[in-house]
């Protein structure tokens, strides 16, 4: 898995024609009911829908500002590898600074469970494309033959740039050895 933490988006607040208790337990419920699938699947979730809870363990005297709240998301956010978007975001404010800031900072956004899995395939797919391809480096690189400069003896490493490579008037490779500046016939 390439993708490890998933920042949850979604709004918290309900439809201004939706009753406001029971749409707001509804959105927090659908918002830790996607963190946990999430976790389920074995990404490592953020779920702001979880907020809540601090409120319902401050002391008397004790205050936190939705502002507070609201940075504290964003802190997270910034940490993730993607954000995943929860349908009926549309008409939430905090919803779309969240999806701005993630592309601000070419955090991937995905609007579906099936979206980020697709993704998150593709980058694995990518990975292992690219390890073979280092893996063919590694064994050409074993398999090198140095080339050592007729003139200084220097001997070319695996992997060390080498200038030509170039032919002469008479179509024989030639390179240009690193240390003296010597152009060397190939083979």
């Amino acid at each position: 898995m390439s993708i490890a933490t998933v920042y949850v988006a979604g709004a918290i607040h309900p439809y201004p024609s939706e009753n406001p208790v029971l749409g707001f337990l509804s959105n927090i419920r659908r918002g830790q009911r996607m963190a946990k699938d999430l976790l389920l699947q074995g990404y490592s979730p953020f779920c702001p829908f979880l907020d809540f809870m601090y409120f319902l363990h401050l002391r008397d005297g004790e205050n936190i500002t939705v502002k507070q709240i609201k940075d504290l998301s964003m802190v997270w956010l910034e940490k993730c590898d993607a954000v995943l978007v929860l349908p009926r975001y549309r008409k939430s404010e905090g919803t779309k600074a969240e999806i701005a800031r993630a592309k601000e900072l070419s955090i991937p956004v995905f609007y579906s469970v099936e979206d980020l899995e697709d993704y998150d395939e593709d980058l694995n797919g990518a990975k292992k494309n690219a390890k073979g391809f280092l893996r063919k480096v590694e064994e050409l690189e074993k398999s090198f033959t140095p080339l050592r400069c007729r003139y200084c003896g220097y001997q070319v490493q695996p992997g060390e740039i080498i200038f030509g490579g170039t032919k002469d008037l008479s179509g024989t490779q030639v390179w240009e050895c690193p240390k003296c500046k010597k152009e060397n016939i190939c083979g």
